[in-house]
């Protein structure tokens, strides 16, 4: 059983996508981390000291990701019904 992502996708994905990642993660370099959000066109979120960002690193309630993620759906949904964002 592999225990990483590979193969990696280089390509700019077709939505709009956030990567966030922690200067100490044991699993990905931060480095690394931004090399994928910039093929992939992603917004980069750089967090200090978090580790490995999951609950087994007892990562619990997280108000910036819940942020960031309403902000992708904010603008799904704005996409997707444009009288919604005029109003």
């Amino acid at each position: 059983m592999r225990n990483d992502f590979a193969p990696v996708p280089y390509q700019p994905l077709p939505f709009k996508s956030i990567v966030v990642a922690s200067n100490t993660d044991p699993y990905c370099p931060v480095r690394t981390a931004g090399a994928y959000a910039r093929a992939w066109g992603s917004e980069f979120v750089r967090l200090q000291d978090a580790g490995h960002i999951n609950l087994e690193a007892g990562s619990g309630p997280w108000p910036l990701g819940l942020a960031l993620l309403k902000t992708l759906t904010d603008e799904a949904r704005a996409q997707s019904q444009p009288e919604l964002a005029a109003a």
